[in-house]
């Protein structure tokens, strides 16, 4: 959970009511909401999984299909973007988050494709859904990006990087050539945009103690290149000795990470966790608030004088054959289920990505439930199969 707590008081909105009998009244009727949510969700898994349906082809989007070991490989020929709509109102808990497409494309193309995604909304009565997400389907290739915003103004930052992050890398100019070193600019072009757009008298947020988690995953000619900031996870599932095995791409950046909390120190802050909180989190040096339990993200201006960086941490895989799928999920998810469960869950459902997604999500909340019955993180969950050769059969 990417929280950055400060003892302001924060300005709720205009939905929620003040008193505290009107607080419970929507937390009980939020729970219970969810609650039938997730069981339909789950009676729905102990029954026989749906044929997938099938997706009619369009001259304007499909160059062609193929059968790959995955299920049908769709290859789409135009540039299309599949973002988080951004909501007005605050959802109910469990309420999954619009889907809004750039580009002549259904989603039925995209769940043809291997990839799915889920975004839930948590049980945070004060707050809309922060967690984001962007998926960019380039003819043979993708970039898969979740985001978890925090603070005050965190679903407005996650929905500004959401779209403008995966939009300045494909622009950048070294993109075909260098991509690992056109991601590492373009985090630092994005913190830069974000903060011009704060300082616009115009604009209704600032991220001077809200920020976001960014992590993006490219695939291109059996390569991924891998960037993150904060604790949205990226794990790559292998097909090891005919068993599934997890394993993750990214590391969280928390302050209890020896080389993160020693940088904070250097740069003058402080890493230490208050008594009755749940974290450790990134303090000013003598200071008990504000503070935060990230060590990187994109925003959170005041924070980058005690080291909060907005520099990603990159990696670059080489896809191998028994490489099956890669998962990226907010800490929503990670909280309580680990990388091993979440590969083996997600593998149960042989491909079927839209199902497996709303079951992870699903199986997260009842974690949730089980532990704080009034507590529950956003969650999300983005799932792409590795298709064999896919830049030969475009």
């Amino acid at each position: 959970m990417g929280s950055c707590v400060a003892k302001s008081k924060r300005i709720k909105p205009a939905e929620i009511s003040d008193s505290n009998a009107s607080r419970n009244n929507k937390l009980r009727l939020t729970m219970e909401f969810s609650q039938k949510q997730v069981e339909q969700l789950t009676d729905a898994n102990d029954s026989k999984i749906p044929t997938k349906r099938k997706v009619r082809k369009r001259k304007y989007t499909l160059q062609n299909v193929e059968q790959g070991d995955h299920g049908t490989l769709l290859l789409i020929r135009q540039r299309s973007m599949f973002l988080g709509q951004y909501s007005t109102e605050i959802q109910k808990g469990f309420e999954e988050r619009g889907m809004k497409i750039e580009g002549e494309i259904q989603t039925t193309c995209l769940q043809s494709a291997g990839i799915w995604v889920n975004c839930r909304k948590g049980m945070k009565p004060d707050l809309p859904n922060q967690d984001d997400y962007c998926i960019l389907i380039d003819g043979p290739s993708y970039l898969l990006s979740v985001y978890d915003g925090h603070g005050q103004y965190g679903h407005d930052i996650s929905n500004f990087v959401h779209s403008r992050l995966p939009n300045l890398m494909i622009a950048h100019p070294d993109w075909a050539e260098n991509p690992k070193q056109a991601i590492k600019d373009t985090f630092v072009s994005c913190q830069q945009q974000l903060i011009d757009v704060c300082d616009k008298p115009e604009t209704e947020f600032n991220c001077i103690l809200s920020g976001t988690t960014a992590t993006i995953v490219f695939y291109q000619k059996n390569k991924l290149i891998v960037a993150n900031v904060g604790d949205s996870r990226a794990v790559l599932a292998k097909l090891e000795n005919g068993k599934i095995i997890a394993h993750p791409i990214t590391r969280d950046h928390k302050p209890e990470e020896a080389d993160e909390k020693h940088r904070i120190e250097r740069a003058g802050g402080e890493v230490k966790k208050l008594k009755n909180d749940w974290a450790e989190r990134v303090y000013f040096k003598g200071k008990d608030s504000p503070g935060l339990s990230m060590t990187r993200a994109l925003g959170d201006t005041m924070l980058q004088s005690i080291g909060i960086s907005s520099e990603p941490e990159t990696y670059e895989i080489d896809v191998e054959e028994e490489d099956q799928f890669v998962l990226i999920c907010s800490d929503g998810v990670w909280e309580f289920i680990s990388n091993q469960e979440a590969v083996e869950y997600v593998y149960k459902f042989k491909g079927d990505v839209r199902q497996a997604t709303e079951m992870l999500s699903a199986l997260a909340w009842s974690r949730w439930i089980k532990k704080d019955s009034s507590t529950v993180d956003d969650i999300t969950v983005i799932l792409a199969y590795l298709p064999k050769n896919f830049e030969n059969n475009y």
